[in-house]
């Protein structure tokens, strides 16, 4: 029988609510494994943004965090925390948001079913 840690099992769970075709917004983390997960399984057309600025990387070797510069490679914008926050997240150009620091069950939200907002990631 197989065993398996309860984080390999929610990167695993968390990435398969995501869509080919959607945004992603991902924190650091299982977040960004989980969306890494997803794009390099079912969803190779995601748009993955990193909430430090960069926009559709191609992810190769697993980053150690959003400030990691391998996130960077061949990202189609190299944006800033601001324009990611303000700009995309805030407009409802993002589809779906990970984010770290919140419980497992919590930080996986639809941006049309957010009801409350959190400061930080």
């Amino acid at each position: 029988m197989a065993h398996f840690s309860i984080e390999e099992l929610t990167v695993i769970e968390a990435s398969r609510y995501i869509k080919d075709g959607e945004t992603v917004f991902a924190g650091t983390g299982l977040p960004l494994m989980a969306t890494m997960l997803a794009q390099k399984t079912h969803a190779p057309h995601l748009c993955f943004v990193a909430e430090t600025g960069p926009i559709a990387p191609i992810v190769l070797p697993t980053p150690l965090s959003v400030s990691d510069p391998r996130l960077q490679y061949k990202a189609v914008r190299l944006g800033s925390l601001r324009e990611v926050l303000g700009c995309m997240l805030q407009r409802g150009m993002i589809g779906l948001v990970r984010a770290t620091g919140m419980p497992y069950g919590d930080w996986l939200a639809r941006c049309s079913d957010v009801k409350v907002r959190r400061w930080g990631t």
